[in-house]
């Protein structure tokens, strides 16, 4: 089979943006129970900084579902590559949730 190959090479880079999104996952869910003190500055009375906060999370996490449909592998070729974006990904959402 032919087509194979290039099955193979999406397969892959399907499970390692799973891999990649399990990592602040599980921060997160941990952080739920221990780190009470995340996320609980008062929110603006408009309401924008979170709608701020939730468009930008939606588009990291939308430009990188669109990565592992049509992308490559690029940082995530090796298991330590997607170990270190997986962290860059939970300290940026960590970043987001604390400042905006």
């Amino acid at each position: 089979m032919p087509e194979a190959a290039g099955a193979l090479a999406k397969a892959g880079l399907a499970s390692r943006t799973n891999t990649l999104f399990s990592l602040p996952m599980l921060f997160f869910m941990g952080a739920s129970a221990h780190l009470t003190g995340i996320g609980r500055v008062p929110m603006s009375s408009d309401g924008g900084t979170s709608e701020l906060a939730i468009g930008l999370t939606l588009l990291i996490v939308a430009a990188l579902e669109f990565n592992a449909i049509k992308g490559k592998t690029g940082p995530m070729t090796s298991v330590t590559g997607v170990i270190h974006c997986g962290i860059g990904l939970m300290i940026a959402l960590l970043l987001i949730i604390e400042f905006l």
